[in-house]
């Protein structure tokens, strides 16, 4: 496997684990770190080497991110290839039933440094008796998506604009 190459050549130490975080492959470096043959590492899940506290607490949050971190890329390419046709007068609009709640959340999560950076706060409220999990409009995700993040990265004349990107549903 080319990966474990790879992986075999770095003298820090390494892994390679899957999405249901067993680990595929891993260095010597890694191995002597955590005290273990590379037997007793590879096949098995991060939990079962490290243990459930330190995997819970300090490590899935990570991975969780990193795992995401490939579907925000691929987001950003359709995003500029979308906005590439709309340019050239080339983009077919698509609307169909779009929950932002979600929307709002992945704003939330992916615009999290630049809000703590500006100093601004992304709140959604949703109006009515608060048993609503969803606000569904006729649109398209990823144009819903750049459209909500565009409004919390525009810049404001107004101090007090700058604290808060308020939604409201």
């Amino acid at each position: 496997m080319e990966n474990n190459r790879i992986i075999s050549r770095i003298n820090d130490p390494m892994s390679l684990v899957d999405a249901d975080y067993k680990y595929l492959t891993v260095n010597d470096a890694y191995s002597r770190m955590l005290g273990k043959s590379w037997e007793e590492i590879e096949a098995h899940t991060i939990e079962d080497a490290l243990g459930k506290d330190i995997f819970q607490n300090r490590i899935r949050h990570c991975l969780d991110e990193a795992f995401a971190g490939h579907l925000r890329m691929l987001n950003m390419i359709n995003m500029s290839l979308s906005l590439y046709q709309m340019e050239k007068g080339e983009y077919d609009f698509h609307p169909q039933p779009t929950d932002v709640i979600p929307i709002f959340q992945d704003i939330q999560r992916d615009l999290s440094s630049l809000c703590s950076t500006r100093e601004i706060n992304i709140s959604v409220f949703q109006a009515g008796d608060g048993e609503k999990d969803a606000f569904v409009v006729c649109g398209e995700k990823l144009l819903c998506y750049t459209m909500f993040s565009n409004l919390v990265n525009l810049p404001s004349p107004e101090p007090a604009m700058r604290k808060w990107a308020h939604f409201s549903c």
